[in-house]
């Protein structure tokens, strides 16, 4: 390609040049445009003695590093344009290095960053695949991106569900075109997707959501500690593990030396906690009776493992009190949120009603629960939307009979705070630090709140209004490694998680 020399009158073609065109610039002095496929680089060098001055123009990108023009003679002091050519079949990014000489002084060295490609060119993500090797936990997700050369990176995000609740696994640059992600769960749908960032604008496009699932065993390790003891009638299993592909637990149980062991309950699913407690309470049990219990894990893809230990108890009846209900849990549609709770159906007789209690997760003490107070023949009973850490547990009631209560339910919600902007950038103007954000449309902020950290966590600098997103903050200390993260306040004044940190120098 040839590079061609253009030297024009700023008042007659620099006006629509700059008016249609995208520009770069360093300064007045220095810009590049694109138009029509090509670079434009307009010059105004300094006024030196002599009418004439020599330039030398490197351009460096993808293809490496290319001499543009050498020694090549414009006016001083006058605005001189050339024309890069050769980016009309190789769009891309690209920095121009300009030097201006007198003879061998150098007067001028500038840089400049030139878009190659059309203003609204945007990258997409094509072919996008995941693939499970049967057997294994690896996805092998590739893709290919069109217009790459407008992509600054992207993010490539996993969620459970097609439409909502993504989290980022991994950034990409422009070239990659594969990734393998490892996952915990077999028989599950995982979602992937492709948020790209365009490197003009900072704006963030989606691709089109894929899933797979995974086809592979997960065989859960052992349980440990297995304990069988009884209180005020009620025989006690506890256990522990720490083993994270677990999703949950069975109690078999049978009279002792007799007999097969059989399922003595509803799946007990996997709590943060590393211990566990199930209860025996049913009026099948029999005085004077030995009793054995084993506890058989399942893990993530469903696969059931082995009982290595036998729990046994003698169990002793004395008075009966009532009994409570077991495994409280939350049914709900996302419109609709209802408490239910397992009974012990050979003991209904003895209840008239279930009373329900709720603490909020800024509470410290239980409380009834309005209109919670059920008949027994309902095991549920309609709530307000729960929040992340509200806390529930019930009785069974039969006139001044009371039975103790459940185990409490504890409500959670681990994408409530999962709200506001999560990626930031940064720029230093003048020895001054702007940080920016993207604003949702669909969330209604209050404000935005700008940590710093100190060295021990992390500390409120700035107060931003909604609807701003852009905070040129005062803490910024040029030549120190800053560390910010940016949080959002709801209208119902609930913080967010916070956004990705940002580190800047």
């Amino acid at each position: 390609m040839k590079n061609i020399l253009i030297t024009i009158s700023l008042l007659l073609f620099g006006t629509t040049l700059l008016a249609q065109q995208k520009t770069v610039a360093v300064n007045d002095s220095l810009k590049a445009t694109y138009q029509g496929g090509d670079i434009i680089i307009g010059l105004v060098p300094p006024v030196f003695n002599g009418d004439s001055l020599h330039i030398d123009i490197v351009r460096k990108g993808a293809d490496g590093t290319k001499q543009i023009k050498t020694n090549y003679r414009i006016p001083a002091g006058k605005l001189s344009q050339l024309a890069d050519t050769s980016t009309r079949r190789a769009p891309g990014v690209y920095q121009y290095l300009v030097n201006v000489r007198s003879r061998t002084t150098l007067l001028q060295s500038k840089k400049v960053w030139g878009y190659a490609f059309a203003p609204d060119a945007k990258p997409l993500a094509t072919d996008l695949k995941a693939i499970n090797k049967k057997g294994t936990n690896n996805i092998a997700i590739s893709w290919s991106i069109a217009n790459n050369y407008a992509m600054r990176s992207a993010v490539l995000m996993r969620s459970r569900k097609k439409d909502r609740d993504y989290s980022p696994i991994t950034t990409v640059t422009n070239t990659d075109s594969i990734y393998v992600d490892k996952v915990n769960d077999a028989h599950e749908p995982f979602f992937y997707r492709l948020d790209m960032t365009n490197v003009v604008t900072g704006e963030i496009s989606s691709s089109a959501s894929i899933f797979v699932l995974p086809d592979y065993a997960i065989l859960p390790l052992a349980i440990t500690n297995l304990k069988a003891t009884q209180k005020d009638n009620v025989i006690t299993v506890t256990w522990d593990t720490k083993d994270e592909n677990t999703r949950g637990f069975y109690i078999k149980k049978r009279t002792a030396n007799r007999d097969s062991f059989v399922v003595a309950s509803t799946v007990i699913t996997k709590s943060k906690t590393s211990k566990y407690l199930w209860k025996d309470s049913t009026s099948t049990l029999v005085n004077n009776q030995m009793y054995q219990y084993v506890v058989i894990p399942e893990s993530n893809s469903f696969n059931k493992g082995i009982a290595t230990d036998t729990a046994t108890v003698l169990y002793s009846k004395a008075h009966t009190p009532l009994s409570p209900p077991q495994d409280l849990r939350i049914i709900s549609n996302d419109t609709t949120y209802n408490l239910a709770w397992s009974v012990d159906s050979a003991r209904m007789t003895e209840m008239a009603a279930y009373a329900v209690y709720y603490k909020k997760a800024n509470e410290t003490t239980f409380k009834p629960l309005p209109n919670g107070l059920v008949r027994a023949a309902l095991n549920y009973v309609a709530l307000p939307k729960p929040q992340d850490g509200d806390k529930y547990q019930v009785k069974a009631v039969n006139g001044d009979t009371q039975s103790v209560f459940s185990l409490p339910f504890t409500y959670k919600n681990a994408f409530e705070k999962n709200f506001g902007p999560k990626y930031l950038k940064a720029a230093v103007i003048d020895k001054q630090l702007f940080i920016k954000w993207l604003i949702g449309g669909h969330l209604t902020v209050k404000e935005y709140r700008l940590y710093k950290y100190n060295g021990k966590a992390f500390v409120l600098t700035d107060t931003i209004p909604a609807g701003k997103d852009v905070i040129a903050t005062l803490s910024y200390k040029p030549g120190q490694l800053n560390i910010y993260q940016l949080k959002t306040l709801n209208t119902d004044n609930i913080e967010s998680s916070g956004s990705n940190v940002l580190q800047v120098n």
